[in-house]
């Protein structure tokens, strides 16, 4: 068994300080513009903008386990288990060539997560990553795939296929 903490990259930590103090800088921009009337609008943005926060804080990836039977992605409140003998492939993806646009998810917001709509196959990918960087895709026997940092790729790989030995190297598709 081995776990993977995922920690920030430089552009993810710049990103979440840049919308932490737009969000500061327009709350009390509209603050500053209401003094005179009195309303309650400084109040239900920064309501508004800390519930989407909350929402995105609770979907962060914190870790990756890998056991004998399961990888499993440790979020703050969301665990995803993708039995090993469910995977298809796994292969790795240059940060280059990705493809990726975030459809409903977080793009540098303490990491990179969500559902992301890859316009190259035109098909949506679930990302877990803390890094823009050394990325892996995992697809699985539903063609459900996934995309999560590349803790350790030799690791992952030997996993799969001491799996697909054990199954007989037959692999449900």
């Amino acid at each position: 068994m081995s776990r993977y903490n995922l920690s920030l990259d430089r552009r993810a930590r710049r990103i979440t300080w840049a919308i932490i103090a737009a969000v500061l800088l327009a709350t009390a921009w509209i603050s500053y513009r209401n003094i005179e009337v009195g309303g309650y609008y400084p109040a239900w943005f920064l309501t508004f903008a800390l519930a989407i926060a909350a929402l995105y804080i609770l979907s962060i990836p914190r870790s990756i386990r890998l056991t004998e039977k399961a990888l499993e992605i440790h979020c703050i409140v969301e665990l995803t288990t993708i039995p090993l003998t469910n995977i298809v492939s796994a292969r790795p993806l240059r940060t280059r060539n990705t493809h990726l646009v975030p459809l409903l998810g977080s793009y540098g917001f303490f990491g990179y997560y969500g559902y992301y709509l890859n316009y190259q196959n035109w098909e949506i990918v679930r990302l877990y990553a803390s890094q823009w960087q050394n990325l892996i895709e995992i697809e699985d026997i539903h063609d459900q795939k996934y995309v999560i940092n590349n803790p350790d790729f030799p690791s992952i790989t030997r996993l799969l296929t001491e799996a697909e030995s054990r199954d007989g190297g037959e692999r449900h598709r």
